[in-house]
């Protein structure tokens, strides 16, 4: 028997998160912050998976960038100093001007005043709120905490508005980027999330499927 699935929201918000290699621990402390809205649906997490066979890795992130609806950028001096964080960065900013993401700089050590003018990240409203970096204050953890609250507090703002609702599909779910020539996406994201939920519990290995739609239309 297929276990219980938990209500799953009909729109997710998928959010994509930049960070230096050096900082991987405070990228994992955000990401566990961040699990239980996952877990219930309410977001989906990309960052830099593994590239699927075949397709470049830059275009892949690419791609993780731009299926993204908000972009968090953890920024330090090893952040400043990568040039594939540059990169990613550049690709936010360019997608932040017509409105289609949220990005939202989180400060995780300081940087030069001037560094942060001449990237155009001093046009954006960055976390934590009082302008201090998360490894400035008394007891950065529970900064920390603090920024991951913000973060799915504008996660349940954004499903309030209809501007940000869009279709998903396994592709989207699973971190491979869509078809070239896709002629046809899927229509019932929660379905879909759903399904997908399902395969990946541990003790799942198969799922059927019984309905012509998913014989003569298949993702």
């Amino acid at each position: 028997m297929l276990p219980a699935i938990p209500y799953l929201p009909s729109n997710p918000i998928t959010i994509f998160i930049s960070y230096a290699q050096e900082d991987k621990t405070w990228y994992g402390k955000l990401e566990k912050h961040l699990a239980y809205e996952r877990l219930r649906g309410t977001v989906i997490s990309i960052s830099r998976k593994k590239a699927p066979p075949g397709i470049l890795y830059s275009a892949f992130i690419a791609e993780q960038i731009d299926a993204a609806q908000i972009i968090l950028l953890l920024v330090s001096p090893n952040f400043m100093a990568s040039e594939e964080c540059m990169a990613e960065m550049e690709q936010a900013l360019q997608r932040s001007q017509d409105g289609s993401v949220r990005l939202i700089p989180i400060m995780l050590d300081a940087i030069a005043a001037i560094d942060w003018e001449e990237t155009d990240l001093g046009q954006l409203r960055p976390l934590p709120e009082d302008g201090r970096s998360i490894k400035s204050t008394s007891v950065p953890d529970t900064t920390l905490a603090n920024v991951a609250e913000s973060i799915i507090s504008v996660v349940k703002t954004m499903q309030r508005n209809p501007q940000w609702e869009h279709p998903l599909s396994y592709r989207s779910l699973s971190g491979i980027p869509p078809l070239v020539h896709q002629t046809r996406r899927v229509q019932r994201p929660q379905l879909v999330q759903q399904i997908y939920h399902t395969l990946t519990e541990p003790d799942i290995s198969a799922l059927v499927l019984v309905g012509m739609g998913a014989l003569v239309n298949p993702c």
